[in-house]
């Protein structure tokens, strides 16, 4: 009881510095990406780099205009990227934490199991993507598979070193108060381990991505990857552009919904975070 009021006390005096440094830096963030953007434009405009290779933003946003407002054509190859991504990276997370928990937890399940996990995650997985087409076919879940693969390892290395990392103290102190293994797992390995889950799933949702487009560079005729190598073979580089910046701003947005969950789940990293500053 009394650690939670300590906490809330400290959560409260903190908030106000920590929103004055989140504003203080999304300004200059924000000025910063103008000064960007501005170079960018002046120096396509005066012809020191060919609009072929680098488009003006200008270029960017025009295309932009044309394939969401004019023709909605993007539309679509998201929703057929949304569908490969979700599933994929949601059976990766579905998979990979309960597997990383339990390789962290048992030492024989580690012992049998961890060589091959990382010999797995040494492997390029896009060299399973031949096979995944002749089991699955060049529909969706070949292209899920595919996702699943690329995620997934991520996801459960960094859930095993979670749980591998715990503070023995914690876990020794609880067993001192005569608790069950359940309720040391519950209350003790699981809140330690969420930082390293979500930091899996972070590095886990970067290499989804790529999986996205590769899967969709290989097999596809509709979704954000084929847009782009579709583009990129017309010389259409504004869309191209278009259909990365997409891409990205989709992982920029997930991977900052992470982040908030994992300040939500373990509100005393802000408070560490702003300590250290």
């Amino acid at each position: 009881m009394a650690q939670s009021v300590s906490l809330e006390l400290r959560r409260t005096k903190a908030a106000p510095r920590l929103r004055g440094l989140a504003d203080n830096y999304r300004l200059l963030g924000a000025a910063l990406l103008v000064l960007i953007l501005a170079v960018w434009e002046t120096v396509t405009r005066l012809g020191l780099i060919d609009p072929l290779i680098l488009p003006a933003p200008t270029a960017i946003a025009a295309a932009a205009l044309k394939v969401f407002v004019q023709t909605r054509e993007i539309y679509p190859h998201l929703w057929v990227s949304f569908q490969e991504g979700l599933l994929g990276f949601g059976l990766a997370v579905v998979v990979g934490v309960p597997l990383g928990l339990v390789l962290g937890r048992s030492r024989l399940f580690r012992a049998l199991f961890e060589p091959y996990v990382m010999a797995l995650y040494s492997t390029p997985q896009v060299a399973f993507f031949p096979l995944l087409i002749i089991a699955l076919g060049i529909g969706l879940w070949s292209k899920v598979a595919l996702v699943f693969f690329g995620a997934v390892f991520s996801i459960l290395i960094n859930t095993q070193a979670g749980v591998i990392n715990t503070d023995r103290r914690m876990i020794e102190m609880a067993r001192s108060f005569t608790a069950s293994e359940l309720t040391i797992f519950r209350k003790v390995i699981l809140p330690a381990s969420v930082p390293f889950i979500i930091a899996g799933m972070r590095l886990g949702l970067g290499r989804a991505l790529i999986m996205v487009f590769v899967a969709e560079l290989f097999s596809a005729t509709e979704g954000i990857g084929y847009m782009i190598v579709r583009a990129g073979a017309l010389f259409d580089t504004p869309k191209l552009f278009v259909g990365v910046l997409v891409m990205t701003l989709a992982g920029v947005l997930i991977s900052e919904g992470m982040k908030r969950l994992e300040h939500r789940l373990v509100p005393w990293l802000s408070i560490r975070e702003e300590e250290t500053r």
